[in-house]
């Protein structure tokens, strides 16, 4: 989404709101001067979320590779499909925390 991101927000008379840049108000001066990215993994494949945030003075850490598999699954296989496991919740809470 945050490649066509400009295209759709041309498209519609309604603000479209950026993750990034939602995330970015609580940063650098505000809440939060540094995030960790637990998000699938075309976010970090793809880096554009974790430039935007860059983008706005916010340091992104990333999961490794076997994290963001683990967090792909629980999106895609689970929560997708309206499954909710507590210890996919555990693991993704282990993910986020770093």
């Amino acid at each position: 989404m945050h490649k066509v991101a400009a295209q759709v927000q041309a498209a519609v008379t309604i603000p479209l709101l950026d993750l990034a840049d939602v995330t970015a108000e609580a940063g650098p001066g505000g809440r939060v001067d540094h995030g960790r990215a637990a998000g699938h993994g075309l976010h970090d494949g793809a880096g554009l979320l974790p430039g935007r945030l860059a983008s706005h003075g916010l340091t992104v850490l990333a999961p490794d590779r076997q994290d963001r598999a683990a967090v792909h699954a629980i999106i895609y296989d689970e929560l997708c499909q309206g499954i909710v496991l507590d210890s996919s919740r555990d693991r993704y809470r282990e993910v986020s925390s770093g």
